[in-house]
């Protein structure tokens, strides 16, 4: 065995230089291609270590988007219920899970009710909203209808202010048993309450 050392070893040290240089190459040619390996496994790696955080840091759970919805969490259980908003998603533990559509859906709902649409009328906005290619006349007559609906009750909180102003300057007297305002709201009738004359009104 010594011998065979000698001799490969013998035949090693005498390599011709064409020889040895093509030896070299194989092996930078080797190390170039370990090397681009790892890389490649590196930036994979990476890119789904990204992909992952990123999902985990969308996911919200019900009281945080409560608060990022500016509303309380029976709020959006109670939405849920009524199928405004969809059923979450449930971790393995079974806690709902939420994510930014589901936000942006809470924010919907919440801004289309401080303009004062019902909840049926928010079920419609939702179903039409969820066909983007479809025509939004529906949604402008939904609009205009809505419209027509606040502008009658005002024209009614309107009569209602002027009736409530002339029943509150009734009142000239000292003590309850004195109080025209009692003793008109005692007035039979159903209908809107009778005002005071002119001679009851205080100046």
């Amino acid at each position: 065995m010594r011998s065979a050392f000698l001799k490969n070893s013998h035949r090693a040290a005498w390599l011709s230089p064409p020889e040895a240089a093509r030896r070299v190459k194989g092996i930078c040619a080797f190390l170039r291609r370990r090397l681009d390996v790892d890389a490649a496994v590196r930036r994979q790696v990476y890119a789904v270590g990204s992909v992952q955080a990123l999902a985990e840091e969308s996911i919200m759970w019900i009281g945080q988007l409560a608060a990022k919805g500016g509303t309380i969490v029976e709020t959006v259980r109670y939405y849920e219920r009524l199928g405004l908003l969809p059923d979450p998603e449930r971790s393995p533990s079974g806690y709902r899970q939420y994510r930014q559509d589901d936000l942006q859906r809470l924010a919907f709902i919440r801004r289309s009710r401080t303009l004062g649409f019902s909840l049926g009328e928010i079920r419609s906005l939702l179903t039409l909203a969820a066909d983007p290619a479809q025509p939004c006349a529906e949604i402008t007559a939904l609009a205009r209808a809505h419209l027509a609906e606040v502008r009658r009750k005002l024209e009614e909180l309107r009569a209602l202010e002027g009736q409530l102003a002339r029943l509150a300057n009734c009142c000239q007297g000292v003590r309850v048993a004195e109080c025209r305002i009692l003793d008109q709201l005692r007035s039979p009738g159903t209908g809107s309450p009778p005002v005071c004359s002119s001679s009851d009104l205080t100046l």
